[in-house]
């Protein structure tokens, strides 16, 4: 009998209140889990924005966490999750004056959170071990139970162009990581729209930047949501076979060597 393959799933970049967050849950999905060939990131709703697709969001947000500063917004975060964001990108930046503006931005932040100054990179290790001190000290790092996220634990942080910005690399680096390793990401039309409160589903999206071969299409509760595979998959009919037979080599189990 041919041997049975079971694929892994991570559930990860549905739910954020800055667009970089669910970015970074993705990115660590991917590349700290080990995913590859074959496994599944479920919704990753932060990949499919591209920076107007994030303003438009944050725009429909304005009043429920989120603020207009002149033309830039202003989003309330937990100081952990903000700092945990920020060591991520030092982490990741490729260039010399972004990783400056960065590690500047994260010893700012430091000072804030902890009171005192303290060496970014220092921070940046403390975060990449998951420390102990880190998630002592400040609840809100994993955000993992906001109901432990007290107000002294929140900041508001400025979304502007340039974060923007760095955001949009990040996104573009993360698909080619994507892509490399072989990672499907699981889409879910009616889910996602409900959960971000977006105008068109990220399926859409994707599509339309290119990313279709790496997607599959899925339902997530239909008999809540009303989210039958028909209308999932109404709103790209055209590409409805080459979607199906997507899910079809991308099932949870199947037989080793099927599919590619």
């Amino acid at each position: 009998s041919k041997q049975i393959e079971k694929a892994k799933i991570e559930i990860a970049g549905e739910d954020f209140r800055d667009p970089m967050t669910g970015l970074r849950h993705i990115w660590e999905a991917v590349d700290a889990l080990g995913l590859s060939h074959g496994d599944r990131v479920g919704h990753a709703i932060a990949a499919s924005l591209n920076t107007e697709r994030a303003r438009a969001l944050l725009d429909r947000r304005v009043g429920a966490g989120v603020e207009m500063v002149n033309r830039d917004r202003r989003v309330l975060m937990p100081r952990g999750t903000h700092l945990a964001d920020l060591a991520w990108l030092v982490d990741t930046s490729l260039d010399a004056n972004e990783g400056a503006y960065l590690e500047q931005h994260l010893a700012a932040a430091i000072v804030r959170a902890y009171g005192a100054p303290t060496h970014a990179r220092r921070a940046v290790r403390a975060f990449r071990r998951r420390a102990s001190s880190v998630s002592a000290l400040i609840p809100g790092v994993r955000f993992g139970d906001p109901a432990q996220v007290g107000s002294t634990d929140l900041e508001w942080v400025t979304i502007g162009e340039r974060w923007l910005s760095v955001f949009e690399d990040r996104r573009a680096r993360l698909m080619e990581l994507v892509s490399k390793r072989g990672v499907v990401i699981e889409s879910c039309p009616s889910s996602n729209r409900v959960v971000c409160g977006l105008d068109r589903s990220p399926l859409e999206y994707f599509i339309e930047d290119g990313f279709i071969a790496h997607i599959t299409v899925a339902t997530d509760d239909p008999g809540l949501l009303d989210a039958w595979p028909r209308k999932e998959l109404h709103d790209v009919a055209e590409h409805r076979v080459r979607l199906l037979d997507q899910n079809r080599r991308a099932s949870f189990i199947r037989r080793v060597g099927e599919g590619s």
